[in-house]
């Protein structure tokens, strides 16, 4: 009875590990590749907190709208580096939509405060 204990405990080990790499699978792609089943991301949300853009990065879909809201005390800006869009300045609780309609890499900043960097990562 022994050895078959130890059996049964090597098989719950087993699957418990498999159903959480499966787990850990299922939230990746819903973070990083898409939505549902490997759907586009067709919007995303960057709070600006603490200084800073939250996330940094944020990955889409061609098509797809980002928003990002000010919940600082103070004003900021979403620039993009190479002056492709810009919000001006937003106060606390203001937000700010782009819509990407072209692949590519986005670089953006805070005008206000040069320390402030983000990016977003547009796929076909």
């Amino acid at each position: 009875m022994k050895g078959q204990s130890k059996r049964i405990g090597k098989w719950v080990v087993l699957f418990g590990s498999l159903g959480l790499v499966i787990a850990l699978g299922i939230v990746g792609c819903n973070l990083y590749g898409g939505g549902p089943g490997g759907g586009p991301v067709l919007t995303s949300s960057v709070d600006i907190r603490s200084m800073s853009f939250q996330p940094a990065s944020v990955q889409v879909s061609v098509g797809a709208t980002v928003t990002w809201t000010n919940f600082d005390g103070v004003n900021h800006t979403v620039t993009s580096d190479p002056g492709a869009f810009g919000s001006g300045s937003l106060t606390d609780g203001d937000t700010y939509s782009y819509t990407f309609n072209t692949a590519g890499a986005f670089p953006y900043h805070c005008s206000i405060h040069p320390s402030m960097h983000g990016s977003v990562v547009v796929t076909p």
